[in-house]
């Protein structure tokens, strides 16, 4: 789980273990940075290609990634919100005049577009997502203990809940590194 602006501090912490956790043969561990969008690929891709040398690292949209594999896959941006994942912009109401079938899930070709990302990795799937806007499908993902779902958030034993509506609490880091916390309705 990342906190707000901490996406590159936590992608450098997942680097960083699997580069220490390498291939014992000595090839160059492949890790393939997935997004929903073009514009999620990291800023400083070209640095941390030099920053882990026994890394090799990619980014590619998960729409690009059909049909590849790679040993590790870290999916940035799991976050909720309009360019989030699932993403919340709206389809084309022409798409419904052609498409006649009724989808039986919320979200379903997202869903699609997520299983897509899951079946990339070969040994380890990492979701780098938002402590206060967590993706919907990493919450359904939690929810599910055959998942094995390991999570960074070290508040996950102590729920914080709504004194007025019993709702979650959202933790908002502050500017000074205290976390205040907002009802997540």
């Amino acid at each position: 789980d990342t906190e707000y602006n901490d996406t590159d501090t936590k992608l450098r912490e997942v680097l960083t273990n699997l580069s220490e956790t390498g291939d014992a043969n000595r090839r160059k561990t492949c890790v393939l940075l997935l997004g929903r969008y073009r514009f999620v690929r990291p800023e400083n891709l070209s640095e941390l290609k030099h920053q882990f040398p026994n890394l090799s690292i990619s980014y590619k949209t998960i729409h690009a990634s059909k049909g590849l594999e790679a040993d590790h896959v870290i999916l940035l941006n799991a976050a909720s919100g309009r360019t989030g994942f699932p993403s919340e912009i709206a389809d084309d109401p022409l798409l419904d005049l052609v498409s006649t079938e009724t989808e039986l899930f919320e979200n379903a070709e997202e869903r699609r577009v997520m299983y897509v990302a899951m079946t990339r990795a070969r040994h380890s799937l990492t979701l780098l997502a938002s402590v206060s806007r967590p993706s919907d499908f990493v919450s359904e993902l939690r929810g599910e203990a055959e998942y094995g779902i390991a999570s960074g958030d070290t508040n996950d034993a102590v729920p914080h809940v709504c004194g007025k509506c019993g709702g979650p609490l959202l933790p908002v880091p502050a500017r000074n590194g205290r976390i205040w916390y907002r009802c997540g309705h």
